[in-house]
C-alpha cells in the first residue's frame, strides 16, 4: 500500500474530493461515485473548493479552475455554472482544468457561487455571483455566466469566503466582513445582507484571528489560542444545559477553550486540535449534543485521538497523526465519517492513497466486490 504521508491537504464539498501531495504538488479527485482522477501531476500550490468547483492556485501563481462533477458523465448544470469559474462564455464539454487569464495570484477562496483571488499587489479579484454584495465593493449584482474575474477591492493581505459572504484582512490589521449576515455569520446583530454597503469591520481589536466559517457558524482563534464565535452556539460539556444553543448574533468569546486550529462543516459540525493535540468535535447534528465539544473519551472517537492537522468535508473528516492520514472509512477518502450521522464504535483507519482507490476501481469494474477489491490493491500496491 502506497504510503498517504505525502498528502498536505484535503479539500471537498457533496459532489467530490480533492487530495493535494504538497511535496511535487499533485492534485487528485475522488467523485462520490467513486472516480478518480489526477488533475494534475504537479505544480499545484493550494486548493479552494466552492458548491460546484474548485479553485487551484498553481505554484507560478496562475489560476485554474476545475468542475467538481459527483459523476463523470455529469455536465455542469445552469445553476451551477454562473460565472464563479471566471472563464467567460461556458464551453460546450467540460473536462480537466480550465485555466483563467489570473496571474501572480497569492491565495484564493471560494463562496459556494463565486471566487476570490488575492494578487500579490493587494488587490483582490472575484467572479460569480454578487447578489448578496459579497464583493465588497458598494456594488450587487446577479450571476453572469460568461462572468470574468473583476478587481474589488484594494490592500487586501488575506481572504476567507463563506456560502455568500467573506471575510477580508486588509494591510491596516483589521478584517472586514462582506455579503450575506442571516444566520449572523458575520457577527453583525442587525442581521440581514448589507450588500449595498463596502467592507465593515468585523472583530475589532482582535487583527492577528484566523477564520473558518461555513453555513451557520464562524470561528476565529487569536495569537493567544482563544476562541471567538458568531451564529450558532458552540459550548463546553461542563456548561449549563441550553447555553450551547442559544444563537450569537455577534462576536463572543469562548470561556475556558484555546485551540490551534479548528475547521467548520457544512452543517455547523466543527473539528478542533487543541494546544495538546488532542482532536476534539462540537455539533454532530444530535440535538441532545449539539453545540458541546467532545474530546476522545466520549464515543465520538473512541480512544483519544491526537494528531497534527485535520481535514473536514461534507461527507468525511480525516486526521494526520503522526504523519499519518487516517480517516473512518479506509477505502474511498470521499466516503469517510460525516459528523452529523452520530454512530456509535467510530474508529480511523489509515486512509488509501488515491492511486490505490484507482486500482480499487478497475478492479470493482471486472466485477470483483469493494471488500475483496481494496484488500487485493493492498496486496498489489
Amino acid at each position: 500500500m502506497r504510503s498517504n504521508s505525502t498528502i498536505t491537504d484535503i479539500k471537498g464539498n457533496k459532489q467530490g474530493t480533492l487530495i493535494l501531495e504538497g511535496l511535487k504538488g499533485a492534485l487528485w479527485y475522488v467523485s462520490k461515485s467513486g472516480d478518480v482522477e489526477l488533475i494534475s501531476s504537479g505544480g499545484v500550490a493550494s486548493v479552494s473548493v466552492g458548491e460546484a468547483h474548485a479553485a487551484i492556485l498553481f505554484s507560478s501563481g496562475n489560476v485554474g479552475m476545475f468542475y467538481t462533477y459527483g459523476d463523470k458523465a455529469q455536465q455542469p448544470s445552469q445553476w451551477e455554472w454562473i460565472g464563479q469559474f471566471g472563464v467567460g462564455v461556458k464551453p460546450e464539454y467540460v473536462s480537466g482544468v480550465m485555466m483563467t487569464d489570473l496571474q501572480e495570484v497569492t491565495d484564493l477562496s471560494c463562496g459556494n457561487s463565486f471566487t476570490m483571488a488575492l494578487r500579490s499587489d493587494g488587490m483582490l479579484l472575484a467572479a460569480g455571483d454578487n447578489s448578496s454584495g459579497v464583493f465588497g465593493n458598494g456594488t450587487y449584482s446577479a450571476y453572469k455566466r460568461d462572468g470574468v474575474f473583476q478587481a474589488v477591492q484594494r490592500d487586501v493581505v488575506g481572504v476567507t469566503a463563506g456560502s455568500d459572504w467573506c471575510f477580508v484582512k486588509k494591510n491596516d490589521g483589521l478584517l472586514y466582513k462582506t455579503g450575506s449576515n442571516n444566520r449572523y455569520e458575520c457577527g453583525d446583530k442587525a442581521g440581514g445582507s448589507r450588500r449595498d454597503e463596502p467592507c465593515l469591520p468585523a472583530l475589532v481589536g482582535i487583527p492577528d484571528a484566523v477564520i473558518s466559517t461555513n453555513v451557520g457558524r464562524s470561528i476565529a482563534i487569536d495569537n493567544n489560542g482563544d476562541v471567538w464565535h458568531t451564529g450558532c452556539g458552540m459550548g463546553r460539556d461542563n456548561w449549563p444545559v441550553g447555553y450551547h444553543l442559544r444563537r450569537r448574533t455577534e462576536w463572543e468569546l469562548v470561556p475556558e477553550l484555546h485551540l490551534k486550529s479548528a475547521l467548520v462543516g457544512l452543517k455547523c459540525e466543527t473539528m478542533a486540535i487543541n494546544h495538546d493535540g488532542e482532536i476534539l468535535s462540537c455539533g454532530t447534528g444530535n440535538t441532545r449534543k449539539f453545540g458541546q465539544w467532545h474530546t476522545g473519551d466520549s464515543h465520538l472517537f473512541g480512544n483519544r485521538l491526537f494528531g497534527e492537522q485535520i481535514a473536514l468535508t461534507p461527507n468525511a473528516s480525516f486526521v494526520k497523526a503522526d504523519g499519518v492520514w487516517l480517516s473512518s472509512y479506509e477505502k474511498n477518502p470521499h466516503g469517510g465519517l460525516s459528523l452529523r450521522d452520530d454512530p456509535e464504535g467510530w474508529s480511523y483507519e489509515v486512509m488509501l492513497h488515491p492511486a490505490d482507490w484507482i486500482q480499487v476501481s478497475s478492479l470493482q469494474n471486472l466485477g470483483i466486490n469493494e471488500e475483496d477489491a481494496v484488500r487485493a490493491a493492498i496486496a498489489l500496491a
